[in-house]
């Protein structure tokens, strides 16, 4: 029981804190409201006047101090940008007090101009806080409003003669006030509950982040579910409609707060509710393009939600929650498929590449030490091609290592590193590289730097190992308003002759399949020129307007 309490209290302080009312910005809007109805007031005087029998000068004084006092705090509120909590009773108070004065003053509360102050108080306290703090300042300015009415009509020497007070008007105006004290702090409240629960559900969200994987994610959920409801027990059921799977997480408390989450994956049930170890005190469920859907069970909830319904709740937050929790899972499983697509990759790379190359190193290494047991000596031209050929094999983990860990590449980076990359590819193959650039800086966003970066590795890697060139340039400039990369040599060229476009090399699926992928996804343009026996020249050419970036937005995908 005791534990229980406990957790009720830790639970109604998260939403009173998730609550706490933005002092500042409720004390300037009602600062604003209180010039706007002083000055409106003073400026109805003026256009319907009235004399207060007695205390006519008093009145208007009063009224002027009023307006002075409004603009007072709306300079200063505007002037410190910040105020404190233990401002808002402060403020209050005052505008009781201001309503009293002002109606006293001016033929008493059944006949004031001023009763609008009272509504105003009635307003303020229902912007400020609930329905508990509103009714009771409408009990206090109901008190005020029979209280001055008895002392105007009990010290006319003091007061002045006044007209008879009719009781029936006291009624009325104590009525106007309580039908809007209730009015108001019944929408206020609801308006506050709407905002905490959506601030609740906001701070479970934001525990829920992608890097975090599906699992994490989902008990990051299923904990806060936990204490949020002081449930005995939740579950999350996501069910794979195409598959036919269903997987199944169950929370539930285990010494004191700590939290327990079990897992188990089966069959699509025919009916879910048959699981059921017991009717649940809550539940929701929401659907993702008709094959993916999930429900939460919310059981032995040992109390309710301050200031809120929990099943009103939960529906808002399973819809909000399960929203994040799919992306989670759509993050997984494409970086799960990114990574089988990779490894299939790499394996490929290996199979067709280093290790085929290794196995024919190994069977000339073989006849080489059968020609040194006979007594023969060995050939320097073997060595050199068996030392060449390990030599292109480094070249080609190295080139292959790189692929695997992109670059991070920043425009201010990018001439640094195709010039360290030039250079690197000019000493390991002894192919004669330059790369020649008029530029000092670049404005290019991240992600299209990342892609040139990637363009120029796979187009160098593709030169030492299909053009056998002995030369080779790089050039990147920019040139009335367009990007242009070229890579040339004068290797062997490509299988086909003539000047070719992006879209004819598609059409026809000749050229470099990768590098035209990341041509399309930075929005570029690809002319390739290639003269069999004499060399080829690649051109990529891409607009530096601001929608580059917004093309380069899924580039990494292809990473």
């Amino acid at each position: 029981m005791l534990a229980s309490a406990v957790r009720w209290a830790s639970l109604k302080n998260r939403f009173e804190k998730l609550e706490q009312p933005d002092t500042f910005r409720i004390e300037s809007t009602l600062a604003a409201a209180r010039a706007f109805l002083s000055v409106c007031s003073f400026c109805a005087i003026f256009i319907d006047s009235f004399e207060p029998t007695r205390f006519a000068n008093l009145a208007y004084t009063l009224l002027l101090a009023h307006v002075a006092y409004s603009v007072a705090i709306v300079t200063y509120l505007g002037s410190t940008k910040a105020s404190s909590s233990k401002l808002m009773p402060f403020m209050h108070s005052a505008d009781m007090i201001w309503a009293l004065l002002l109606t006293l003053f001016s033929r008493g509360p059944a006949s004031s101009p001023f009763f609008a102050f009272f509504i105003f108080a009635i307003v303020a306290a229902a912007y400020r806080w609930h329905l508990r703090e509103t009714m009771t300042t409408t009990a206090v300015l109901i008190m005020i409003l029979f209280a001055e009415s008895f002392l105007v009509s009990s010290a006319p020497r003091l007061f002045g003669p006044v007209e008879a007070i009719e009781l029936n008007r006291l009624i009325v105006r104590a009525a106007y006030l309580i039908v809007v004290g209730v009015l108001l702090g019944y929408l206020s409240g609801k308006e506050k509950q709407h905002r905490t629960e959506i601030a609740l559900v906001s701070d479970i969200g934001r525990s829920i982040r992608s890097e975090l994987g599906l699992t994490r994610a989902v008990h990051v959920t299923i904990e806060s579910l936990l204490h949020v409801y002081d449930a005995g027990e939740v579950w999350l059921v996501m069910m794979d409609h195409r598959g036919g799977r269903m997987t199944l997480w169950r929370g539930c408390r285990v010494n004191g707060d700590n939290v327990k989450v079990d897992t188990s994956e089966s069959e699509l049930p025919a009916d879910l509710n048959a699981l059921l170890p017991q009717p649940s005190s809550f539940n929701a469920s929401f659907l993702f393009r008709d094959e993916w859907s999930a429900n939460v069970y919310v059981f032995d909830s040992s109390t309710a939600i301050p200031f809120a319904d929990g099943k009103s709740f939960i529906e808002a937050a399973v819809n909000q929650i399960g929203s994040a929790i799919y992306s989670v899972f759509l993050g997984d499983l494409l970086r799960s498929r990114a990574g089988t697509l990779e490894r299939a990759r790499l394996a490929r790379e290996l199979h067709d590449g280093v290790i085929q190359s290794l196995v024919g190193a190994e069977m000339r290494v073989a006849v080489l030490r059968r020609n040194v047991e006979r007594g023969e000596s060995l050939a320097k031209e073997d060595l050199r091609d068996l030392q060449e050929l390990l030599h292109n094999e480094v070249l080609s983990l190295r080139e292959l290592m790189q692929q695997m860990k992109p670059p991070e590449v920043g425009p201010e980076d990018l001439l640094d590193f195709i010039a360290d990359r030039v250079d690197r590819f000019r000493r390991d193959t002894g192919i004669s590289t330059k790369f020649h650039t008029d530029l000092q800086e670049v404005s290019l966003p991240s992600s299209i730097c990342q892609e040139l970066a990637r363009i120029v590795q796979e187009l160098l890697t593709n030169i030492r190992k299909h053009s056998g060139a002995r030369n080779g340039l790089v050039r990147f400039g920019r040139y009335q308003g367009t990007w242009k990369l070229t890579i040339e040599d004068d290797g062997q060229g490509f299988p086909f002759k003539g000047r070719w476009t992006l879209p004819e090399l598609d059409k026809t699926h000749q050229g470099p399949l990768t590098v035209k992928e990341r041509i399309r996804a930075i929005g570029g343009d690809l002319v390739l020129e290639s003269m069999p026996g004499k060399g080829s020249r690649l051109e990529i050419s891409f607009s530096a307007r601001e929608n580059v970036a917004t093309a380069a937005a899924g580039a990494n995908l292809l990473i």
